[in-house]
């Protein structure tokens, strides 16, 4: 999958390499479909760090990436926006 620039830049003041997303991407903590949004969101962890990786699946980019929390991730399934 490509980066998009705004991922890029995500990235870049998260201090999180490209090719570590990448990895991480292979070992997903956890899946789901974003109904608002229309995209994919994989949780990874980098350096004991949870991070939302929004993924547009059928143009192959990932869109963004920033941190999140389990407590935040939770809520996101309550509201039934991830599924």
């Amino acid at each position: 999958m490509k980066f998009t620039g705004h991922a890029k830049v995500k990235l870049e003041i998260y201090g999180v390499p490209e090719n570590e997303v990448t990895v991480a991407l292979k070992k997903v903590v956890n899946e789901f479909f974003d109904e608002k949004e229309d995209t994919y969101i994989k949780i990874i962890q980098w350096q004991n760090t949870l991070f939302v990786v929004v993924c547009d699946i059928m143009q192959e980019r990932i869109i963004t990436v920033y941190k999140t929390d389990e407590q935040t991730i939770i809520n996101r399934q309550k509201s039934k926006r991830w599924t």
